[in-house]
């Protein structure tokens, strides 16, 4: 199933449900082109990076996130604007939404050379103004354009908005406003629980930095994306007919219309594939009913700066006797992607749990996760997170994870339930 620009591939763990009571995974791949759309076609940037200067951001931290938005800001031409925030517990526009050119570049090191580190962290106000940036220059509407706010801090909320489900909730309500959000984690004292759910809210990324070497790179990596977009704002829907139940596995952001999964994956650079999962349930049936699924997908071709389209269904899902099901062959990578999903919501849930202080229950989940993964068809990279979670399913029950543990597993679980497939290591692993 192949576009101008996507090839969309559905396929389900076994084409065989039962018709008594059954389930079935449903895996769906989005890829894009390898090769990026000529410069002249690319989709041009609104960006805001907003960055936290309060006082534990003294020294080598704060100077290392001055060159990150330096390095962002040098890839960017006159088709771009960008917007520079700073906050500690209050907020500073030292840089308004203009167009990247040489003066612009000259004022924002300019401006980014009077900035140190002082004050507490007023995360919110500091992050809904650097979006207030990217919607004021919306008054213009072009459809193509991307727009998204980088926030980067290395602390605890504890000024202004703090409550992470308000902040959250705007995130989302950014996001079908067309203002998406990347997270930024640096050192081992901020709240990754907060960060990666505005991220996933916001239809961004969430990335664990350790330290300061690390923090060019990945605003170089987070602009190379953004630049190479082949597709803009997608959107996909999934459509179950009578008698199918269904529940969106991926943490992605989605709503439901009746039997209709509508579920923002957002912009998807060159080369890059990402992977749905959806699992469905059925009650008692007639054997050798069809059970036909619908599949459309929508976004902004930069190329054309028009919308694209695309219909089209997994094969056709079938009642059948149980006898029949379980001979049926197993989808291996339906299996394997589904059961690394799975383990990633557990280990999502066992890490809030972890910090909440209910330790045995956590450490239950985390067996939950390693347990999902066992049954799964043993592949390389099944092995590998079979191996990383080993040592957090066995750890004593007295005592919360260490901070670095909670910080990496947050993030590389973040990769995973957005389906990301070139993104499975971390900047803090490498």
């Amino acid at each position: 199933m192949t576009t101008n620009q996507l090839n969309v591939d559905a396929h389900w763990s076994r084409p065989l449900i039962s018709d008594t009571r059954g389930e079935a995974d449903l895996l769906i791949r989005i890829t894009a082109p390898d090769a990026p759309p000529r410069g002249d076609q690319r989709a041009p940037l609104d960006i805001a990076f907003v960055i936290d200067r309060s006082g534990s951001m003294s020294g080598e931290a704060i100077r290392a996130a001055k060159e990150g938005v330096r390095v962002a800001i040098d890839q960017l031409d006159q088709r771009d604007r960008a917007a520079v925030v700073i906050y500690d517990d209050q907020v500073d526009v030292i840089h308004q939404l203009l167009p990247v050119n040489a003066a612009t570049r000259g004022m924002i090191a300019s401006a980014l050379g009077f900035v140190d580190a002082r004050g507490s962290t007023n995360l919110g106000e500091g992050w809904l103004i650097g979006c207030q940036q990217i919607a004021a220059g919306q008054a213009t509407w072009e459809p193509r354009r991307m727009r998204r706010t980088i926030l980067l801090t290395d602390g605890q909320a504890n000024v202004g908005m703090v409550d992470p489900g308000q902040l959250s909730k705007h995130a989302g309500n950014l996001r079908q406003r067309g203002v998406t959000t990347t997270t930024l984690g640096f050192g081992d004292h901020f709240d990754e629980q907060l960060l990666s759910a505005m991220a996933e809210a916001g239809g961004g990324n969430f990335e664990y930095i350790r330290t300061p070497a690390q923090l060019a790179p990945f605003f170089a990596r987070e602009l190379g994306e953004l630049l190479n977009a082949t597709a803009i704002g997608l959107t996909l829907r999934v459509t179950l007919p009578p008698g199918l139940r269904g529940t969106v596995i991926s943490q992605l952001p989605h709503e439901r219309h009746d039997k209709t999964f509508e579920i923002t994956i957002g912009d998807i650079p060159a080369g890059e594939s990402v992977d749905v999962l959806l699992n469905v349930t059925t009650r008692r049936g007639r054997a050798g009913e069809p059970l036909p699924v619908a599949i459309t997908a929508g976004w902004v071709d930069p190329a054309s700066d028009r919308d694209a389209q695309w219909a089209g269904a997994p094969a056709t899902l079938t009642r059948a006797a149980d006898a029949m099901v379980e001979a049926a062959r197993l989808d291996p990578e339906v299996a394997e992607k589904a059961a690394l999903q799975r383990a990633a919501n557990a280990q999502r849930e066992a890490l809030r749990l972890d910090r909440e202080g209910r330790h045995a229950e956590s450490r239950a989940r985390m067996q939950v996760s390693h347990a999902a993964l066992a049954s799964a068809p043993p592949t390389d990279r099944v092995l590998q997170e079979m191996e990383l979670i080993a040592p957090m399913a066995s750890a004593p029950a007295d005592a919360m994870y260490d901070e670095y543990a909670h910080k990496r597993t947050a993030s590389r679980v973040s990769r995973m339930g957005r389906g990301r497939r070139d993104r499975d290591e971390s900047l803090a692993d490498e």
